[in-house]
């Protein structure tokens, strides 16, 4: 188990995708983002996972976008009280969510349109959401 990772910023390079292109077999992913990060932006898009817990600091300023694309997933845990754009993709096999977002740059709707065919789904601090 990778328990931290410490990369440099490249410019030519997005490290975390980077990092995340290199485990094709990836099932099980937690991130903790820190409010100094410097990634303007990031997509989650690995087939294999089955379990997502994304944290997205409050304090993160930097943070424009991310997207997260994961059509395998059975369990997400999302955090995120960032004023980011965040796109997340219909999840057919998802069967547990817990959202945690207080986010005025998030398409509430469309979030609990792509969540709302799952089985046992939290959800808290979802704004704004307009239904």
């Amino acid at each position: 188990m990778l328990e931290l990772v410490v990369y440099e910023e490249d410019k030519q390079q997005q490290p975390f995708e980077a990092l995340l292109s290199i485990c094709p077999v990836l099932e099980d992913l937690e991130v903790w983002f820190r409010e100094d990060e410097s990634i303007r932006e990031f997509a989650i898009n690995v087939p294999s996972l089955r379990k997502v817990c994304l944290h997205v600091s409050y304090y993160w300023s930097s943070l424009e976008r991310y997207e997260i694309d994961t059509p395998c997933l059975e369990c997400l845990e999302l955090a995120d009280w960032s004023d980011s754009s965040c796109l997340v993709k219909c999840m057919p096999k998802l069967k547990k969510a817990h959202v945690d977002v207080y986010n005025t740059s998030l398409d509430g709707s469309k979030m609990i349109s792509n969540l709302i065919q799952n089985y046992r789904i939290s959800l808290a601090n979802l704004f704004p959401l307009a239904l």
